[in-house]
């Protein structure tokens, strides 16, 4: 397992991103635990770069081994201009700080990005099949079952997400109840493309029991306007 080697669905590539409240964010706004981080005034739509949390709580820190490296140049996808515009909800709500992000995982299916926000972690994915997209989950719900998203495209359906520490064994299950391998990266990430829809993501927890994720349809795409 290696940062960039990322999740693949039984030999195809396929982008899914789930876990935690699975491609949920989670509603209600929490206070803020400290004051901003000061930066420009942002563009509508779209997050400050380096606004909202100055770093990532200990619980987090605990949790996801990626926000106990240094970042490096592969972080900076947290602020490219897609991940800055699926963040701007979560920054609002939740004072994510795209700068404090972690690419937890990444290939042709797309990438997978850690975001901090108080008492929130949220998850920026930018899947080659379904587009870009957020979740955000409570810390004590990500500390249990990880965060993530699950989309579809035109052509299959995307995930996307990441692992708490100890976690392994991932497992996309079909409603056929077939299931397919997810490779996770070091920092327990993954992205993949597949034709048929997860209803489930199993994994052994660092506490060495089976856990279940059931995954819940994705909502229709939007029609285009007349």
């Amino acid at each position: 397992m290696n940062k960039s080697g990322i999740a693949k669905i039984a030999g195809i590539g396929i982008s899914l991103l789930v876990l935690g409240t699975v491609g949920v964010a989670v509603s209600g706004a929490f206070s803020s635990s400290g004051p901003a981080s000061p930066g420009p005034e942002p563009t509508v739509g779209q997050a400050v770069p380096n606004g909202g949390i100055s770093s990532p709580s200990v619980a987090q820190s605990a949790a996801f081994s990626a926000f106990r490296r240094s970042r490096d140049a592969s972080d900076e996808v947290a602020t490219s201009p897609e991940a800055l515009r699926v963040l701007y909800s979560p920054q609002t709500q939740y004072d994510a700080n795209p700068s404090l992000g972690r690419q937890v995982a990444a290939n042709v299916d797309g990438t997978s990005i850690l975001v901090p926000g108080d008492k929130m972690l949220c998850l920026v994915a930018e899947m080659s099949e379904a587009g870009a997209a957020s979740a955000c989950v409570s810390d004590s719900e990500a500390e249990s079952n990880g965060v993530g998203i699950v989309a579809y495209g035109p052509n299959g359906y995307s995930a996307a997400g990441v692992l708490p520490d100890g976690a392994s064994q991932l497992e996309a299950v079909s409603e056929s109840g077939v299931t397919a391998p997810v490779e996770l990266t070091s920092d327990n990430g993954y992205v993949i493309t597949t034709p048929w829809r997860p209803v489930a993501f199993t994994w052994i927890g660092a506490d060495g029991a089976k856990h279940r994720q059931a995954q819940p349809a994705p909502p229709p795409p939007t029609p285009p306007e007349a």
